[in-house]
């Protein structure tokens, strides 16, 4: 199946951003969406790899990554 990616922004309740990638068919269709939640090094080529192979089964993906907050 064909996907689209695109690498976005959520506004969070508090108004802030949120940054992630987003996968999904490119046909017309509804689809399931799932979740796709990083391990401890944060949103890379890898976990957005698994968001396309997920896409390409025909699910919406979405990967937030979790430390677009983080201040060190």
């Amino acid at each position: 199946m064909e996907i689209s990616t695109q690498e976005t922004q959520f506004k969070g309740s508090d108004g802030q951003a949120l940054d992630a990638f987003l996968a999904y068919p490119k046909d017309q269709e509804k689809h399931p969406g799932v979740i796709v939640i990083h391990e401890i090094w944060g949103l890379n080529d890898q976990i957005r790899g698994v968001a396309k192979r997920i896409a390409g089964e025909g699910f919406v993906t979405v990967a937030p990554q979790l430390f677009t907050r983080y201040k060190h």
